[in-house]
């Protein structure tokens, strides 16, 4: 988007730097506007007969001063980013300073005015008042987002009569601003750089991704109950289910038959004949399906002729969009995906695009406080998206379970317990910087795409999205000794390399990406040596959220 302009009065948009925000130069500006009263501004936010109006429809009419100071700046950056949706008419009042003859800017708008409104539109005041009049961060960024995926449209700011009962409204331009063009660009560069190792091979995802298969045995009964309840509620003769998140290895195809059994085990019960199965598998488009198709006829060579016919298609694409028509899906389930973000989150660097996180590539003890609520926030944004999108996607009464890395209730997101494969991954890097094998530099720009939320930070966006009711929420420890047995002598140290193997298998793509192919051996070689000390003292298990949703 072109940013070359006119030089503009400071509180125009076009000069606040920002890598989220995006604008065009303003047009000529329009006929002298009516000088206001001198009611405070928050007041005027408020309009009753707005208020009597669907909000849906018609949206909301919100009024913001920006003023020639770091702190407004901020919090009109804060209202963009946090409180405005596509429908919505925003008023950009123009407080500017005297020009030099000495003459307001604005007519009808003296100094002391100006003075008075930049006195009460600090930050912190800006944000307690958005926030009240947005009703929840999170909430809107999210329907902003949607409209930007659906509909391909803008964000716009409309100019706003002068002349309605507030009679506040002073200057006003209308700008075409596209919020979500750097983060959609982000997420989609994010989409050609990450995958699971493909193929067969020994480094591979598919020979590699024991935990996870575990994680999928884990919670087989509680697949299994949900797809039988919506079975016995419905009766469908077709059943569309879908598998999101299923890499290149052979645990999607193991769940997905886990559900089908169940079906024909009550079908069988019931003295019914078994529905037809249409099985669609997604991923990122880099995903190497090519792999699961290929498995196909082994795995499934056990199905009996009195098994329901199936049907297997592929689905590439981010299931934080849109995948599949509207309520054409019976049944969904993921495992170990959703913890994947669908960008790194951008607060993570200041407004120069300083990074914010030195030193580390997660969440970490030494981390200041804004990168942990960086990456809450983009959890927020990405699980709200997610659930929007399939409960357009899924049936009145369809099912979704669904399984990823999480916490326990009220933790520490840099808890050892839960960060440490991010911990050590980056202390191995940092040792492999302190020898000059690779740049200080590289370390800070790298951050992960990643977030293990909490049982509570779950629940709660659930019930703010508001489309599904909890059948089931828990959580529950995936640990190797299930697979390998309990610990011998030598049993830290196989542990740690089965550990590290799948963590390559799983992320050596991104790092790859940023710190090259020739030290993907040596990092996985020191971080094999720094799991088998962890593992020394500590569990081999990571902790896992585990949740059944029916939709409303």
């Amino acid at each position: 988007m072109d940013r070359a302009s006119p030089k503009l009065p400071s509180f125009c948009l076009n000069r606040i730097t920002t890598a989220r925000v995006k604008v065009q130069p303003p047009p000529p500006a329009p006929p002298e506007a009516k000088p206001p009263p001198s009611e405070q501004p928050e007041e005027a936010i408020k309009n009753p007969k707005e208020e009597a109006v669907d909000e849906a429809v018609c949206g909301r009419r919100i009024m913001i001063v920006a003023e020639a100071t770091p702190e407004s700046k901020t919090a009109l950056l804060w209202a963009l980013s946090h409180s405005v949706q596509s429908n919505d008419a925003i008023g950009l009042v123009a407080i500017v300073k005297p020009s030099k003859r000495g003459e307001s800017s604005i007519p009808g708008r003296d100094l002391e005015n100006r003075e008075k409104s930049t006195a009460m539109f600090d930050k912190e005041k800006a944000q307690e008042r958005l926030s009240k009049l947005s009703g929840g961060v999170a909430v809107l960024k999210h329907r902003i987002a949607e409209q930007k995926k659906e509909q391909n449209s803008n964000l716009r700011l409309y100019q706003q009569d002068a002349a309605d009962d507030d009679n506040f409204l002073l200057q006003l331009r209308e700008y075409d601003v596209d919020r979500q063009e750097n983060q959609i660009f982000q997420s989609m560069e994010l989409q050609k750089v990450f995958c699971m190792n493909g193929g067969s091979g020994d480094l591979s995802y598919a020979k590699n991704s024991t935990i996870q298969n575990v994680i999928v045995s884990s919670t087989k009964s509680i697949r299994e109950d949900a797809v039988k309840e919506f079975y016995c509620t419905f009766f469908p003769e077709n059943m569309m289910i879908a598998e999101l998140g299923c890499s290149s290895g052979p645990n999607a195809v193991f769940s997905t038959l886990d559900i089908m059994e169940a079906v024909e085990q009550r079908c069988r019960q019931l003295c019914r004949p078994p529905p037809e199965f249409h099985l669609l598998l997604n991923d990122l488009p880099a995903n190497d399906f090519n792999t699961i198709f290929r498995s196909l006829p082994e795995l499934l060579a056990d199905r009996s002729q009195s098994c329901g016919q199936f049907f297997v298609s592929g689905v590439p694409g981010s299931f934080y969009g849109r995948l599949l028509p509207s309520k054409s899906l019976h049944f969904v389930h993921s495992s170990s995906s959703l913890h994947w973000l669908s960008q790194v989150p951008p607060e993570l660097q200041d407004d120069s695009n300083a990074p914010l996180n030195k030193g580390k590539i997660y969440v970490s003890k030494t981390s200041p406080p804004c990168v942990a609520k960086a990456y809450l926030v983009q959890f927020q944004r990405d699980f709200s998206m997610f659930l929007k999108c399939r409960a357009k996607e899924i049936v009145a009464g369809g099912h979704m379970v669904l399984t990823f890395m999480g916490r326990r209730r009220g933790s520490d997101p840099a808890g050892l317990e839960y960060s440490y494969p991010w911990e050590l991954l980056s202390d191995a890097l940092l040792d492999m910087a302190s020898k000059g094998i690779i740049k200080d530099e590289k370390i800070n720009g790298f951050n992960a795409p990643y977030f293990s939320p909490s049982l509570d930070e779950v629940a709660e966006e659930i019930e703010r999205e508001g489309s599904f009711s909890i059948r089931t929420l828990d959580v529950f420890e995936a640990n190797w000794d299930a697979v390998y047995g309990r610990k011998t002598m030598s049993g830290e140290l196989s542990h740690a390399k089965r550990m590290a193997k799948g963590v390559r298998a799983v992320v050596e793509s991104m790092i790859k990406n940023q710190f090259g192919e020739d030290i993907m051996d040596e990092l996985f070689t020191r971080y094999t040596s720094l799991l088998e000390e962890y593992y020394s003292k500590n569990e081999a298990q990571v902790t896992n959220i585990v949740t059944a949703l029916i939709r409303k």
